[in-house]
């Protein structure tokens, strides 16, 4: 699920409960609104908990990507680049075939 579609909007939230309010007439209707303010506690109790979860692993999560940016970037200056990997090799060879002539004059 995106954001978005987690997000609520507690302004809508509010002015239902102002309505739930002023729809109250008499001493009963008044004890069911009790009742349905408790449970709407609850319920707002239970969905901040979850909210605040998801962020808190959302902020973890966003940490650890930030962290492997910044090893990939250090690894990328830290690496050698083809161009001079191959230069090196030639001249591994180049020694090698010198070492090999410098015993072949030995013998």
């Amino acid at each position: 699920m995106s954001n978005q579609e987690k997000t609520v909007n507690f302004d809508n939230f509010l002015s239902l409960s102002e309505e739930l309010i002023g729809v109250v007439d008499n001493k009963n209707d008044g004890e069911k609104l009790t009742q349905s303010s408790h449970n709407s506690e609850s319920i707002f109790s239970s969905f901040f908990s979850s909210y605040s979860d998801v962020r808190s692993q959302t902020e973890d999560y966003e940490n650890k990507i930030a962290a492997l940016k910044r090893e990939i970037e250090k690894g990328k200056g830290e690496t050698v680049p083809e161009s001079e990997l191959l230069k090196i090799q030639n001249e591994l060879e180049q020694k090698k075939e010198e070492e090999i002539s410098l015993l072949e004059e030995l013998r």
